[in-house]
């Protein structure tokens, strides 16, 4: 009976930590898809950003001649 019992504990154990790594799995790729669009999001305004700049140092240099 002792060894049924641990028997019976190990396989708790084992299907808690499953759960557990299926969480963690879970977790992990929300966070992957939140550095994503972080990443896309970034991306976007730095390309905005630097087309807003050329267009003004263009308007610059017209200005400056």
């Amino acid at each position: 009976k002792e060894k049924s019992d641990q028997i019976k504990s190990l396989t708790e154990e084992i299907a808690k930590h499953q759960h557990q790594i299926e969480d963690l799995k879970i977790k992990l790729e929300e966070s992957n898809q939140k550095i994503l669009k972080t990443q896309n999001d970034f991306k976007q305004s730095y390309d905005h950003l630097k087309s807003q700049f050329e267009g003004d140092i263009i308007k610059m240099q017209k200005y400056l001649k």
